[in-house]
This record gives C-alpha cells, sequence and structure tokens, in this order.
C-alpha cells in the first residue's frame, strides 16, 4: 500500500482534496474507492495499472467521501483512544436480536477468553491487558459470525437455485462482502451488527456475482429480480458501517 499526499487543490474544483492511500491489488479489476474508519480513504487499483490519476478520481467522488467520512469522524477518532475505553458493556447483534450484558472477570490466568451464556458474555483471565480483551471479544464475534451468517447465506442460496464453491467470514475494514472468479464469497463479520433485511441484501448481492462477476447493467437487472428493494437496501448499506462498535474493527 502505498500513501499519497494530495496536492493542496484540485485544479478543476479549486478545493483541497482529502488525504488518500492508494493500494495496488493483484485481484483488483478496476479501480475503486473505499471509505472506513480504521483505514480512510483508500484507492484500490490493479496492480498493472501504470500512470493512473488517482487524484482525478478522488475528485470526481469528493462529495460522497465528505459525506461518508463525516459519518465516519467519531468511529476514526476511537483508532486513537486507549484500548480499555472501548471494551463494552454489552454486545447487542442486532442481525440476530441476540443481546448480552458483558462481565470482566480477572482470574491467574495468563491469557483471556470469553464464556457466553445465554444472557452474559463473562471476559475471564487476565483481564487487566484490554488489548488481550478486546482480542477475546473478536475471536468471539468470529465464531459467532461463523455459526450465523453461514447457514444463512446457504438458506438463500438453496432458495435462489445459486451454489457457492465456499463461503468464508472474516473481519474486514472496507467491504462487507465480496464474490472472487471462482465463486467463492466471502462475508465481514460485522454484519451480525446489521438489520436483518440488509444483511440478506448483501448476501443476495454476492450470490448475484455468481451469475454476473461484475458490475454491468446485466448484473443490476439480475440483482432486481432477486432483491426488488436492492437500490433502496445499498443505500442503506453505504450508512451501515457507523453501527459497528469500535471494539469489534480496532485491530487487537
Amino acid at each position: 500500500m502505498t500513501a499519497v499526499q494530495p496536492p493542496n487543490a484540485d485544479a478543476d474544483a479549486g478545493a483541497a482534496l482529502p488525504e488518500y492511500t492508494v493500494r495496488r491489488s493483484s485481484r483488483a479489476r478496476r479501480a475503486r474507492i473505499t471509505v472506513s474508519p480504521r483505514h480512510g480513504v483508500v484507492v484500490t487499483v490493479p496492480a498493472g495499472w501504470r500512470g493512473f490519476d488517482a487524484a482525478a478520481i478522488v475528485a470526481e467522488r469528493r462529495e460522497w467521501i465528505a459525506e461518508v467520512s463525516e459519518q465516519f469522524g467519531e468511529q476514526r477518532a476511537l483508532w486513537t483512544v486507549d484500548p480499555a475505553e472501548l471494551l463494552p458493556d454489552r454486545v447487542h447483534l442486532e442481525a440476530t436480536g441476540e443481546e448480552w450484558a458483558v462481565h470482566y472477570r480477572a482470574t491467574a490466568a495468563t491469557t483471556v477468553r470469553v464464556i457466553e451464556s445465554s444472557d452474559t458474555l463473562t471476559v475471564s483471565g487476565a483481564t487487566q491487558d484490554a488489548t488481550a480483551c478486546l482480542a477475546a471479544l473478536q475471536r468471539w464475534l468470529q465464531a459467532a459470525a461463523n455459526e450465523r451468517l453461514v447457514p444463512r447465506i446457504d438458506e438463500l442460496a438453496r432458495r435462489h437455485g445459486l451454489v457457492p464453491t465456499r463461503v468464508t467470514v472474516r473481519g474486514q475494514h472496507a467491504r462487507w462482502g465480496g464474490c472472487s472468479g471462482r465463486g467463492a464469497i466471502t462475508l465481514n463479520r460485522a454484519l451480525l451488527f446489521l438489520p436483518e433485511d440488509l444483511v440478506a441484501a448483501v448476501m443476495v448481492h454476492e450470490l448475484a456475482h455468481l451469475s454476473h462477476p461484475n458490475h454491468s447493467p446485466r448484473f443490476w437487472a439480475h440483482l432486481a429480480k432477486l432483491d426488488p428493494l436492492c437500490d433502496v437496501h445499498r443505500a442503506a448499506i453505504r450508512d451501515a458501517w457507523n453501527r459497528v462498535p469500535a471494539w469489534a474493527e480496532r485491530r487487537a
């Protein structure tokens, strides 16, 4: 990933560009801009592209970047605070309607683990280490996402007669999901913090890529058949990052 210092102003618009980073990816097939609390503005381009003017695409999407960045302002600030300030006292998974009180229990153990009961998550062990507590909660979140998201997308795939080659769940920081050219789907574990209808919309979007591996007009037409409210869902998903608590995203 290569950091870029933008010029003081964009010649066309006469306004300063936001700071951004250019990332070259062997998997990318086109230029893409993402904005996330942790990484800020990232322009991803295919690894083989040369002479690409990243400033131009940032200038073109300046208004959208500013709008999304404003939504992330408070969350971005949380990346610099003490990990102890991020530890939750409650965890609510909107996708499933589940909620737990979080209790911290110090023991003589040198590690930290999370014990789940019907209404409580007990963070047990070396709880004086806030970073270890965050890591333990994220391991619990990963397991919870595997248990809840994979069966859900399997159900949707069967309903629509689609068969991904593989489904994996990850702690991604800029994308809700992805579908490789080989039909492997990746889901963001942070989907658990979204309403169920938006979770389903992300899953159906990725499943639609099994038939159309791009964002061509044919893809959008196909998606509209699978999800008639896809335009509404797409707008809501863009604004959904503020639903994800900082403890779930901060790298422990």
